[in-house]
């Protein structure tokens, strides 16, 4: 069934490169749709970043037709007919309707159809399965329209059904209930991924582990966290137990923390432990460094009085792992959001490199020689010790005491 579209929608439609591609390929006995994302965050009235669409057109034809109007085109997923089509310096994932012969948990074998409605029943939410044509129409074959109206987030016809087709639409759907639901969370979506948990050992590190990066980060993530760790989700693919306590107080303290702070917060680990969730998670080196980062900043911070010890955590380990492991301080100390600003203030006033430099013993009368580096980094070692001031006037006071400590 159609209806007519929001403005918003109509809006989007405008686009010259979404009319392009809808010129192309919407012709004849075939046609072409937006998709998915596109649609449910344009109904709900958030920020559209991919558009995806769907067509009757074989890719080959798809490249066809888009070539020969001048477009540019990238086989991206031929096997399961996606091609990508570049239109106004854009990029639109285009896929040729599918239907599943076969589903194995973790891929399935599909075959191309030419039937909207099939091709919406193997897609995994109700909000995920909405269509709109050039026309300004949308078109739901899964009661899509009403859950959107209602902020729910359900599986398309039986839970355990569409999570048998593929494990990681377990956490697909925390995930997206958490950015995109309101209210309590669907009790039989919840149970089907509770009791059919254990299928998620099919999965590849890699597509667990992005999903739950995003979890971490996503709107209601206490809420979710809490309710994967009650269903002995989190235990089962962190590979132990975590502190669903600590994240909690880290979010509700300090929403602005970054990913890796929040699974730090979760996990508390230790070097080992780091390693660990490298390889459970598949982190990339940027994101298993970041957790390093923040282990010895923790540990300078916890060696001495504060503000000395983030302030030197600053210094030694950078800005943003001494203003993380600073949220973490703050969250288990059970500090006032004022207070944790104060600390991100005192880090944020570090200096990023010493004041200190070879130049300046030189500029002071002495010569050039092996001296002048034990110079420097005396009165850098005093420096730190005092608290890394900014005060001129002190780096001149540990300059010279330096200069006579070497020198006498």
């Amino acid at each position: 069934m159609s209806q007519p579209v929001p403005p918003a929608l109509r809006a989007l439609l405008d686009d010259p490169a979404i009319q392009q591609i809808f010129s192309v390929l919407d012709s004849g006995d075939d046609s072409v749709r937006l998709v998915g994302g596109v649609v449910r965050n344009v109904l709900m009235q958030r920020p559209v970043t991919d558009i995806d669409m769907a067509t009757t057109h074989r890719p080959e034809a798809v490249m066809d037709k888009a070539r020969k109007a001048g477009l540019k085109v990238v086989p991206t997923g031929l096997a399961h007919g996606t091609v990508t089509v570049v239109a106004g310096k854009r990029s639109f994932e285009v896929t040729t309707l599918r239907e599943d012969i076969e589903t194995h948990g973790r891929h399935a074998t599909v075959r191309f159809g030419r039937d909207f409605s099939h091709d919406a029943l193997r897609r995994d939410f109700t909000v995920n399965a909405l269509y709109a044509d050039a026309h300004g129409h949308i078109y739901d074959y899964t009661q899509g329209l009403e859950d959107i109206a209602r902020k729910q987030v359900r599986f398309i016809g039986e839970a355990a059904t569409r999570i048998a087709e593929d494990y990681l639409r377990i956490l697909r759907f925390f995930r997206f209930f958490s950015d995109y639901g309101e209210g309590p969370i669907d009790q039989a979506g919840l149970e089907a991924c509770v009791a059919m948990r254990d299928g998620l050992r099919q999965l590849s590190r890699e597509r667990i582990g992005s999903e739950l990066v995003k979890i971490l980060t996503s709107r209601r993530a206490i809420e979710v966290v809490e309710a994967m760790d009650r269903g002995g989700i989190l235990p089962l693919i962190l590979d132990r137990a975590v502190d669903t306590r600590a994240f909690t107080q880290l979010v509700a303290m300090a929403p602005e923390a970054c990913a890796m702070t929040r699974l730090f917060a979760l996990t508390d680990p230790d070097q080992n432990m780091i390693s660990a969730l490298r390889d459970c998670l598949r982190l990339s080196n940027q994101q298993s460094a970041m957790l390093e980062r923040i282990q010895r900043a923790l540990l300078v911070m916890a060696e001495l009085d504060q503000p000395l010890g983030r302030r030197q955590a600053a210094f030694r380990i950078g800005h943003e792992a001494a203003i993380n492991a600073a949220m973490i301080t703050a969250s288990r100390a059970g500090l006032s959001r004022k207070q944790l600003d104060e600390a991100i203030a005192d880090v944020q006033a570090v200096p990023v490199k010493s004041p200190f430099s070879g130049q300046q013993v030189l500029a002071l009368g002495h010569k050039a020689g092996p001296q002048i580096g034990a110079i420097v980094l005396e009165a850098e070692r005093l420096w730190i010790a005092e608290g890394l001031g900014t005060d001129p006037t002190g780096h001149n006071s540990q300059l010279a005491r330096a200069v006579k400590h070497i020198l006498d």
